[in-house]
């Protein structure tokens, strides 16, 4: 509703750990799940760690919603 995207920056974030029991250089999984259900509910920007893992789990993300997007036309 801001009318334009949120910067978000989950990456292996203490809450993580917290709930997961993670270390940090185990909060990847947690991390992702984060970024992709932001993504799937508004227009981000996603600040991470772990840019080629989030890449890809964005890009995900975009051909399910493109597909989605296409078959409810």
């Amino acid at each position: 509703d801001l009318g334009c995207p949120l910067v978000i920056g989950l990456s292996r974030k203490s809450m993580f750990g917290q709930l997961l029991g993670l270390a940090p250089e185990d909060r990847l999984i947690p991390s992702l799940t984060a970024a992709t259900i932001a993504a799937l509910k508004t227009d981000v920007i996603i600040r991470t760690h772990d840019v080629a893992a989030t890449r890809q789990a964005l890009r995900v993300i975009h051909a399910i919603k493109s597909e989605r997007d296409t078959i409810c036309q």
